[in-house]
């Protein structure tokens, strides 16, 4: 696996995209389809802090 990669995904310059969890997977020998949950429970998380935080603005 490219260091760069790694690098930008860790950093969050960089979402997992199928390819980069295969990479991932026969890297670190961990199944490509947890990577795949792990990025959308991400955005689904963003999503959820956007809301709160638009919610909180119109509040205030």
């Amino acid at each position: 696996m490219n260091l760069n990669i790694l690098n930008e995904l860790i950093e969050g310059k960089i979402s997992v995209t199928p390819e980069i969890a295969l990479l991932l997977e026969s890297t670190l020998d961990i199944p490509a389809k947890f990577w795949m949950d792990c990025q959308s429970q991400y955005e689904s998380d963003l999503t959820r802090i956007k809301e709160l935080e638009s919610i909180k603005v119109r509040v205030l």
